[in-house]
């Protein structure tokens, strides 16, 4: 049943050489709902799912390659991954359009591409630009829907004394409001700006 104990399982292996590290990890795993899937105030158009089950991962493998810059300027490092997810969480509708969390057999696939640059003492810099296919498990299965099948990050800190200032910027790409994977809602893009000072 849903109290059953569950099990998992992960297994990783890493190589080294000079400036060039190399990561391949396969596992399983089980992650369950968190308390706002479980637990909220039910309303008009929403219900609560008492038989929401936990997101259980058969098996999924990764591999990484992490290279660091000559003269400590920074990192470059890119991941991919592939596997499946049982009972995958999706906020969805039913037939009368009662909104509730449910179950989904998904299959996830993808890779990220990151790169850490520090150029002075007082400055960091860092980008990443992620792919991640998160799909239907049926033939032909949509994206499932308002998750981006692309994200693209960028960073900036500079740090001179009792000052500190970061810049964030992240650009999310189309998400679908349905299962059928129509009407995508276009990208958006995210700043934020932060100023601090010691003041001790």
């Amino acid at each position: 049943g849903a109290t059953s104990p569950r099990a998992s399982v992960r297994v990783d292996a890493g190589v080294r050489s000079g400036a060039t590290a190399a990561n391949l990890a396969v596992g399983s795993g089980v992650t369950p709902p968190v308390l706002a899937d479980l637990l909220f105030r039910e309303g008009v158009g929403v219900r609560l799912n008492p038989d929401l089950r936990p997101e259980r991962v058969p098996w999924e493998i990764e591999a990484g390659v992490r290279r660091e810059l000559a003269g400590g300027l920074g990192a470059v490092a890119l991941r991919g991954f592939y596997g499946r997810v049982a009972d995958f969480i999706v906020w969805a509708p039913d037939f009368r359009f009662i909104w509730s969390p449910h179950n989904f057999d998904v299959r996830r696939r993808g890779g990220e591409l990151t790169l850490l640059l520090r150029p002075a003492p007082a400055l960091r810099l860092d980008a990443s630009a992620a792919y991640a296919a998160v799909t239907y498990d049926r033939p032909g299965g949509a994206q499932v829907q308002y998750r981006p099948r692309a994200t693209y990050a960028a960073a900036a800190a500079w740090s001179p004394g009792p000052w500190h200032a970061e810049l964030h910027w992240r650009r999310i790409g189309r998400r679908y409001p349905n299962a059928a994977g129509t009407n995508p809602r276009p990208p958006i893009s995210l700043v934020d700006l932060a100023l601090e000072r010691r003041i001790t």
